[in-house]
């Protein structure tokens, strides 16, 4: 989770950057920057989460109690379900054949990878099924 917090931060910045010094030229891509806006806010709203889930967390761990099963499943649901957030909310501005091929699918590669570091198997497995369901029900949408 601090992995995923500071990747969102990362994103936060250069993105911003980005936007800031080559303004003109998001404008073009994007065509309106209502896109942008609804990028980094879902980016940002993705970054408070995973600090709050991560404090919450620790203060489970802290104690001696587990992290529920039910919890972690669900936790790893919305971290896998937010490139389809983004790729739906960016293909209503955007051509969503240009979307489904952009590189906000291969944000579905950066949740699977991360599953591994929880080292439960029937985790990781459930993480890569939900990522594959929802990328083929957007291909299909």
């Amino acid at each position: 989770m601090a992995i995923l917090a500071g990747l969102m931060g990362v994103l936060l910045v250069f993105y911003g950057l980005g936007y800031g010094l080559f303004r003109d030229n998001y404008l073009l891509r994007f065509l309106t920057p209502a896109v942008f806006f609804t990028i980094i806010a879902a980016v940002a709203l993705l970054l408070c989460y995973e600090l709050a889930i991560r404090h919450l967390f620790g203060r489970w761990l802290r104690r001696g109690s587990g992290v529920p099963g039910a919890f972690r499943h669900l936790n790893a649901f919305v971290e896998t379900s937010v490139p389809s957030i983004l790729i739906l909310l960016v293909s209503r501005e955007i051509n969503p054949q240009y979307v489904l091929q952009s590189p906000l699918s291969f944000l579905y590669a950066v949740f699977i990878v991360l599953a591994t570091l929880r080292l439960d198997f029937a985790l990781c497995v459930f993480t890569g099924l939900v990522a594959a369901a929802e990328y083929v029900a957007l291909s299909f949408a």
